[in-house]
């Protein structure tokens, strides 16, 4: 008996031990595709229950230097900084010097919207506007003012002036980067110490972030292991370009660098490792109290917020799956940045990713299928090997290009989102008719997006083909009746 027991764990333990193997060789033949066709650089790391399934960098912090990316390069993580500027709000409730249901105004009397709470900012239904539409005005009159958050106070007492907030305080969701630099603030106003050496003493230090700051000056971005910030300058020219060097771009790169709160926290994927250990042994927070962040902050009408990934919570975004496990995350994206950080309660595992170039068209969802044993092969993308094979040779070898993939679904695969990617690019140019073409053709590849339909729309707005757009926008909303922006188009074409 003892000894089918002993043969019994053998077993067990070599399945298990080829599953770990097997997730393993799958995470990085699909990052090393990726890299390969420069669709990957940065770091990667997963883990479950404290133990590494996978971790690698690949290309570049500094592609000038030829200096490699590595488990301790350090970049900004924009939104994912939020998370952590939750943490310190939540410590300083369990201290009992806030509540949630405090009104903001209680702690900093100038804020000019009496009746907005702390809770409604950390779950983002305040109602405020977001950081470009607030401080836009202001960079215009001093384009070569790093702005800080002293500058957020006066913005929006100027902002009150001469517009309404989004929605009623409470009454829907609308992320607003603007509300966590007033979460920084309070911060600052209750513990009476700067952001930055508060963020270090209460959550870096205890956490076990030895090597994360708060970025609190623009001379920080040439700090030793800090990575360099690209972006490629679209999908057909793939042309690499350091983010700091670009004019258009110096509103993000350059006078916003003073903003903390809702970005500027630089870290590494080790220390974000650390990180996640922190919240599962209670190191920056009672459990109890990281349980209230995780769970979806109501509305005015009693019903859990929708945002644009699942519900929000207190700094997180919130999704539960078919059986009834709870994923918390939250995404970044800046300048020559995209950034994940997120975490399986049920399953303890966690998926953190930093790129140095920036990739809005990066998919998340193979990587965690793999994560749980899934096979993903990595195919590429038909809509961004089209879009170069019309900038070079122009639309009928394109199109014919287009069909031989669409052919070979071994290698190729075709998305809305890469398409709908593509025609925004040619948007952006000269190459109107190109854009005209990408986004005609998503139409007729996903007949039943009103996504599809409501781009198409736009473009043919823009290029005064009104009738053909009335058509796309009708489209779009019979199939989504809750297309809000479609609807209001559609009534000014009409007016």
């Amino acid at each position: 008996m003892k000894q089918k027991n002993k043969l019994l764990l053998l077993v067990l333990i070599s399945g298990m031990s080829v599953f770990a193997q097997n997730r393993q060789m799958n995470l990085d033949q699909y990052f090393s595709d990726l890299a390969k066709n420069r669709e990957f650089n940065g770091s990667v790391l997963a883990a479950e229950k404290g133990e590494i399934i996978y971790k690698k960098s690949f290309g570049y912090a500094d592609f000038k230097n030829k200096t490699k990316n590595t488990d301790s390069t350090l970049i900004n993580l924009a939104s994912v900084s939020k998370t952590l500027t939750a943490i310190a709000v939540l410590q300083l409730k369990e201290q009992g010097k806030l509540k949630l249901d405090d009104v903001f105004v209680k702690y900093i009397p100038e804020f000019p919207y009496p009746g907005i709470t702390v809770k409604q900012l950390l779950s983002h239904t305040s109602g405020l506007p977001d950081n470009e539409e607030l401080l836009d005005s202001i960079i215009a009159l001093n384009p070569d003012k790093i702005l800080t958050n002293r500058d957020i106070i006066p913005a929006l007492i100027n902002y009150k002036k001469n517009k309404e907030l989004k929605f009623k305080p409470g009454e829907r969701w609308g992320y607003s980067t603007t509300g966590y630099e007033l979460l920084a603030m309070l911060v600052e106003k209750i513990s009476k110490q700067p952001f930055g050496i508060y963020m270090k003493q209460h959550v870096f230090i205890p956490a076990g972030m030895t090597h994360s700051y708060v970025q609190t000056s623009l001379s920080q971005k040439t700090d030793r292991d800090r990575c360099i910030n690209y972006m490629y300058s679209n999908h057909y020219e793939m042309k690499l370009q350091q983010m700091d060097t670009l004019p258009d771009w110096k509103e993000f790169t350059y006078n916003s660098t003073g903003l903390i709160g809702g970005s500027n926290v630089v870290s590494s994927i080790n220390d974000l490792l650390a990180y996640d250990n922190a919240l599962y042994s209670g190191k920056i927070l009672k459990p109890e109290t990281l349980q209230e962040a995780f769970v979806p902050v109501k509305l005015n009408n009693g019903k859990d917020n929708k945002a644009v990934v699942g519900s929000y919570g207190l700094g997180w975004f919130i999704e539960k799956d078919s059986t009834g496990g709870i994923t918390v995350s939250h995404s970044g994206s800046a300048p020559g940045v995209t950034t994940f950080f997120i975490r399986d309660l049920n399953k303890k595992q966690v998926l953190i990713i930093i790129q140095n170039i920036q990739n809005p068209s990066f998919n998340i969802s193979p990587v965690l299928q793999m994560m749980n044993g899934g096979s993903v092969i990595y195919k590429k993308s038909v809509a961004f090997e089209f879009a170069r094979c019309l900038y070079q040779n122009g639309m009928e070898p394109a199109l014919s290009r287009l069909r031989e993939m669409l052919s070979d679904t071994v290698q190729y695969v075709l998305t809305e989102r890469d398409m709908a990617r593509v025609g925004l690019e040619f948007s952006r140019t000269h190459f109107q008719q190109y854009s005209l073409e990408a986004y005609k053709l998503n139409t007729e590849f996903f007949p039943k997006s009103w996504k599809a339909y409501d781009d198409y729309a736009s473009i043919l707005l823009k290029r005064k083909q009104k009738d053909e757009a009335i058509k796309m926008y009708q489209k779009s909303i019979e199939l989504n009746p809750d297309n809000l922006n479609g609807k209001k188009a559609l009534e000014q074409i009409l007016k």
